[in-house]
């Protein structure tokens, strides 16, 4: 008598999903993945920026995190949805599960590694959202001149300790940061605490949101430097109830986009069709903000090739 294998609808789905992916080659990722727990995902899709034999950039949805977390599946992880259309695949750097913008992933040893070598000389420019109140009260209004933000890293709350200070209940770990309010060295008092840095100017003034967007560059990779600097100098970004926003964005994301990132070709050695990658801002930004894509692109500064500082790959902002 023939036996009949029964197979469950999710996994017929998985499986019919997943054959579609590989044969098509899609440039746009699949909104209806299953994971493998069973559980239908409701992530936005990812969007291809670039894609060579070197190099693959991606503009990263808020919900999907860049590695795997603790070996679990659950469908979020952006690398292992990758891997089901690519053979090798390697993060070059991170963005938190709730930002938004560039990632990029090597497609070789050879490209991953070269590029991890020269990573103190990547550059990174990022957009991120805060209310106009945090702003005119702790920040410098200038739209034209640069201005610095500074603080020394006090320590990280591990994500096991149920712990709350003035950034927030945190879920993960967190960054407590004491803003440095002058530029003289005597303000640090100990000079064997870390030092962050990032600088900012102000790009947009929403005329329907009493918010205001931020252009921010930075190359220290300390993790959450941008979230936990603005914070400890009284300006969290939207959404981001970790670091004391008061409340959360529809989607649960944090206004904290990685807006563009250039590779300095010169050393890389990868002769690279394009080296700056530019990710489009999140849709739902007009909506909940007033700012369009073309309102931040005008107004955004030119050019990323300026000297960096130090910097640590793999953490992130």
């Amino acid at each position: 008598m023939l036996q009949v294998h029964k197979l469950s609808l999710t996994r017929a789905r998985q499986f019919i999903v997943l054959g579609f992916l590989l044969h098509n080659r899609l440039r746009r990722f699949s909104v209806n993945a299953y994971s493998t727990a069973g559980k239908k995902r409701s992530l936005p899709q990812p969007s291809v920026i670039f894609e060579s034999n070197h190099l693959l950039a991606l503009n990263k949805p808020a919900g999907w995190r860049s590695i795997p977390n603790d070996g679990q599946d659950d469908g979020k992880c952006l690398l292992q949805y990758c891997l089901q259309q690519h053979t090798f695949l390697r993060p070059l750097h991170r963005l938190d599960q709730p930002c938004t913008g560039v990632l990029l992933y090597g497609k070789s040893s050879k490209s991953a590694s070269r590029i991890q070598s020269q990573w103190q000389r990547v550059h990174k420019s990022y957009f991120v959202v805060v209310a106009r109140d945090d702003w005119q009260k702790n920040l410098s209004p200038s739209q034209q001149a640069w201005t610095e933000l500074r603080g020394t890293e006090q320590r990280r709350i591990s994500p096991n300790r149920r712990e709350t200070s003035r950034t927030g209940p945190s879920k993960g770990a967190s960054v407590i940061m004491k803003p440095i309010l002058s530029s003289k060295a005597s303000s640090l008092h100990d000079t064997r605490q870390k030092v962050s840095a990032l600088r900012y100017r102000t790009l947009f003034l929403s005329k329907q949101s009493p918010v205001v967007v931020l252009e921010v560059e930075t190359n220290n990779g300390s993790k959450h430097v941008i979230r936990s600097l603005l914070a400890c100098h009284g300006c969290p970004l939207l959404g981001d109830l970790r670091y004391g926003a008061p409340r959360a964005l529809p989607d649960a994301s944090v206004a904290l986009h990685a807006r563009r990132l250039y590779l300095p070709e010169d050393k890389i050695v990868l002769n690279l069709s394009q080296r700056t990658f530019v990710a489009p801002i999140p849709t739902n930004w007009s909506a909940w903000f007033g700012c369009r894509e073309a309102d931040l692109v005008k107004r955004e500064s030119p050019s990323l090739e300026h000297p960096g500082s130090d910097s640590k790959q793999g953490e992130s902002p």
